[in-house]
């Protein structure tokens, strides 16, 4: 068996919301620890789950309702700039028709600037409606996701949902980096480093 293509799902959730809402509930939104990027590409991880959201015409990554105070295409430039052939998936977290064509035109724009990133992805999320098909996207929507929110028990799910650190330290008992969990060829995980 080949091995899986291990990631870090909602990537940017390890930077502050935006907002003073956002950072009262951290604990709800919040999927990788604070530095999580960088230490991912010292252990070699080349996968990441990139939301994001436009607001007053300025680009932001997101969870959910959640701004997060980040330039997504700073970091996607960056992560092309320090990894060799990395993975990412880009997805529309929310947003209007105008949010979604320029969601578009910003992907068309990433994949000229860095041809060494595979794309995926290319979603709006509130409804999965396919945006964009990336060139070399042969995953899709497949990506095995192992989070709290997608725990198929109701309690799993609920605690996944309200703290995914939580249902992560209660649920995972498996270490991805070093046991196989999935034969999926392409996982997220929250909390992977």
């Amino acid at each position: 068996m080949n091995q899986p293509m291990i990631g870090l799902h909602n990537a940017l959730t390890a930077h502050p919301a935006a907002n003073f809402a956002g950072r009262l509930v951290t604990f709800a939104w919040r999927c990788q620890r604070p530095g999580a990027i960088n230490r991912a590409i010292m252990q070699g991880i080349r996968f990441f789950d990139i939301r994001v959201c436009r607001h007053r015409g300025l680009w932001y990554a997101a969870h959910g309702c959640v701004r997060i105070n980040v330039d997504p295409v700073c970091t996607i430039l960056n992560i092309a700039r320090r990894v060799d052939n990395p993975t990412i998936r880009l997805i529309l977290e929310h947003g209007n028709p105008d949010d979604c064509r320029a969601f578009i035109s910003l992907a068309q724009r990433l994949q000229t600037t860095c041809p060494n990133v595979r794309f995926i992805g290319g979603n709006h999320k509130p409804t999965w409606k396919k945006l964009i098909s990336f060139d070399h996207d042969d995953i899709g929507d497949t990506a095995f996701q192992c989070v709290g929110s997608m725990d198929p028990h109701p309690l799993g799910r609920l605690i996944g949902s309200v703290c995914p650190r939580l249902w992560t330290s209660i649920f995972r008992r498996t270490d991805p980096l070093h046991e196989v969990i999935s034969d999926n060829p392409a996982q997220l995980y929250d909390f992977l480093i």
